[in-house]
């Protein structure tokens, strides 16, 4: 290829404009313009009441809106219709996808604090750790356990998935 174009497989392509090798090959814009080889920042949901934690799927970005929605939103990566995953939440922080569970972070009010689980994509948002002090607030995944943080106890908890065990404790 000549420059300033670039070999991508058979093609010669233009990495500062080519939405498909942007910057390099195989670099996706998904959509999204590239100028001077980076893809441009795009909106794919606008209007979002305090949007807090974000997570990826393979095909879709679920976030949390605090504020006066309390609520857990998803949209395809591409664009398109928000879907709302669950409603009613009590100060909904943090994300993680566990498989095809979808669990997050109720920080809570006063006792009602929570690890929330939803079956994808069309299962109900159940309490997987029900009736935690205040401030349940960082949430991860390793295995069958989801691990948070309650920022007022300065605990670090862990909960099977699959099993009915109590969280344990593992840091206070």
């Amino acid at each position: 290829c000549a420059d300033p174009l670039l070999g991508c497989g058979p093609d010669c392509v233009d990495p500062q404009a080519d939405q498909a090798h942007c910057g390099g090959c195989d670099h996706d814009c998904l959509g999204a313009a590239c100028n001077a080889g980076l893809c441009a920042n795009e909106v794919v949901a606008a209007g979002q009441d305090e949007p807090f934690g974000v997570t990826l799927g393979a095909t879709d970005v679920y976030w949390s809106c605090g504020g006066t929605s309390n609520r857990i939103r998803s949209i395809p990566k591409g664009g398109g219709s928000v879907v709302e995953e669950a409603t009613a939440q009590v100060r909904p922080r943090q994300l993680v996808l566990a498989g095809s569970d979808l669990l997050w972070s109720n920080f809570g009010l006063t006792n009602d604090a929570a690890v929330m689980i939803k079956a994808l994509p069309a299962g109900s948002p159940t309490a997987l750790v029900p009736n935690q002090n205040t401030g349940v607030w960082g949430i991860s995944v390793e295995g069958d356990f989801v691990y948070f943080s309650n920022q007022n106890d300065d605990t670090i908890s862990r909960k099977s998935i699959t099993q009915g065990q109590p969280a344990q404790v593992v840091a206070a």
